[in-house]
């Protein structure tokens, strides 16, 4: 398999190319670029199957590489220095990136699930969302039956349900099952529209329609379910509630 590398740092250019022979004698590293202009006009034309590409560069990001180039013809394996903006990016678009300095044990996981195709489906979601990188519109929700692209407003709420979650969208009459649990997308959603309200539920509050404080406090939503609000978060509730007025 042929490999390009788009990298501006030496170092980091160093280390993957040692680990890359050193795990996997079989690629051909064919070409290496430091910059998205140089990215641009070689990748235009260039016969690498994978890439290995930075997020940052001197002249922008990979994001605007991508949008300029036909990448559906590259598997693709992202690499990235900690950048919260790029990072969130990435999470709401269900796409894997390795953190700088790149472990070994996260590189084999990486190449594994590129070589068998997996999250390239969602590249065009990343790209979306890196336009609007503080605050992304769409998520990438995968199960058995696929992946799933939702609109962050059309999320109602989630549920849930041992290790997995039921994530319940105006867009879908049947939640979907995902094998996230409520820790990861309380870590995922976190902005004021999103609430974890009680240890089983977290609310889209744009979809909230009355908060009732007798038998012990619920929310009443705009499709007409009915939300238990845990007495240790009532008052984070009620103070939210108080804000809009």
């Amino acid at each position: 398999m042929k490999v390009a590398i788009i990298e501006d740092n030496e170092g980091a250019l160093k280390s993957l190319k040692r680990d890359l022979a050193d795990f996997y004698p079989n690629l051909d590293i064919i070409g290496h670029k430091s910059t998205v202009s140089e990215g641009i006009e070689y990748l235009k034309t260039c016969d690498a199957e994978l890439l290995f590409m930075d997020v940052n560069l001197p002249d922008g990001t990979c994001f605007d590489i991508l949008q300029r180039i036909d990448y559906k013809r590259f598997k693709i394996i992202f690499c990235s220095a900690y950048d919260k903006y790029a990072i969130n990016a990435f999470r709401y678009s269900a796409v894997d990136y390795l953190l700088k300095p790149i472990k070994v044990d996260e590189l084999k996981e990486a190449m594994s699930k590129v070589l068998n195709d997996n999250e390239q489906s969602t590249i065009n979601v990343l790209l979306e969302n890196a336009k609007q990188i503080e605050r992304p519109k769409k998520m990438a929700l995968t199960n058995s039956d696929g992946t799933y692209i939702i609109e962050i407003t059309n999320l109602i709420y989630i549920e849930a349900n041992g290790n997995y979650s039921n994530v319940f969208t105006t867009e879908r009459e049947k939640y979907l099952l995902i094998s996230k649990t409520m820790k990861s997308f309380e870590s995922l959603l976190k902005n004021g529209e999103f609430m974890r309200v009680h240890h089983t539920y977290i609310v889209n509050m744009n979809h909230v329609l009355k908060f009732v404080s007798k038998d012990g406090g619920y929310l009443i939503l705009k499709n007409g379910t009915n939300i238990p609000v845990s007495q240790r978060k009532r008052p984070e509730i009620v103070k939210y509630l108080d804000s809009l007025q």
